[in-house]
C-alpha cells in the first residue's frame, strides 16, 4: 500500500477518534477497500486492534475518566502509552490527539510524542494557558475525561 493510501487511512481513524465514533460499522465504512476489519465491535479499541491484523495500522485511545494520567508540574501531566500488543518490530509513525467532553481545547502537548519506541511513548498535556492547575484528577473529572487517541503506522 502506498504511503499516501496509509496516511489517508491514519487520517480516517484519527478524525472518527476525535468525533467519538466508536462503532466499527463506521470505521469498516471510511476504510472500505482499503483494508479488511475482523468480525464486529462496538468497541473502537476492538476495531483498531482488528486493524493490527493486517500489518498496517494499530491504534488505541486511554479510557476515558480512567486514563493513568500522572502530574509533571501544577499545570502539566503526562501519560506513558504502552504500544506492545501491537507487535511492532521498528518504531513506527505515531499520531496522537486529545479527546475529552470539555475544556480540552485550552490545552497544547497532545500531539507532541516523547520517548517513542516500538513499544509505547509518552504523551504530555500543558494548559496554553497556566493560570489553572491541572491534575489527573482534574483530567479524568467525570465532566473533562480527557483520552489520547493515537494510531502507529508500522514502518
Amino acid at each position: 500500500m502506498r504511503k499516501k493510501s496509509i496516511l489517508t487511512l491514519l487520517l480516517s481513524l484519527l478524525f472518527l477518534c476525535a468525533l467519538g465514533v466508536s462503532s466499527a460499522k463506521a470505521v469498516s465504512s471510511v476504510l472500505a477497500n482499503k483494508t479488511a476489519l475482523v468480525g464486529s465491535s462496538d468497541s473502537l479499541q476492538t476495531v483498531t486492534s482488528n486493524i493490527v491484523n493486517n500489518s498496517i495500522l494499530c491504534g488505541g485511545t486511554t479510557s476515558p475518566g480512567n486514563t493513568n494520567w500522572k502530574v509533571y508540574d501544577p499545570y502539566s501531566i503526562f501519560v506513558e502509552i504502552d504500544t506492545s500488543s501491537c507487535n511492532f518490530t521498528n518504531l513506527p509513525l505515531y499520531t496522537t490527539s486529545l479527546g475529552g467532553l470539555s475544556e480540552h481545547y485550552v490545552t497544547t502537548g497532545a500531539t507532541s510524542i516523547y520517548h517513542a519506541t516500538k513499544t509505547g511513548f509518552v504523551i504530555y498535556v500543558r494548559r496554553a494557558f497556566p493560570v489553572i492547575p491541572i491534575d489527573p484528577v482534574y483530567a479524568n473529572d467525570a465532566g473533562r475525561q480527557w483520552v489520547i487517541n493515537w494510531v502507529g503506522i508500522r514502518s
